[in-house]
């Protein structure tokens, strides 16, 4: 996504015990960023969870907006 730079080898999801849940940990600036997963090294997919948006040039992308955690709290 935006936070990486697009780099589609960059945050490798493992899957858990499960075999139905797919996670990663990361560090995400604040901010909105746009993202898609990339399934089998190729096909790029938009999160089916999440809210969509064109990023101007024709592809459609997950959102996710990353908030400090006082960001309710009013400013002083």
């Amino acid at each position: 996504g935006t936070f990486n730079n697009w780099d589609k080898n960059a945050l490798a999801l493992t899957r858990d015990p499960d075999n139905k849940t797919w996670r990663v940990s990361t560090s995400i600036p604040y901010g909105k960023h746009q993202y898609k997963f990339v399934v089998n090294g190729e096909t790029w997919v938009a999160d089916p969870n999440t809210p969509k948006e064109d990023d101007g040039g024709g592809n459609i992308n997950s959102v996710l907006i990353v908030t400090p955690p006082d960001y309710a709290t009013p400013a002083k």
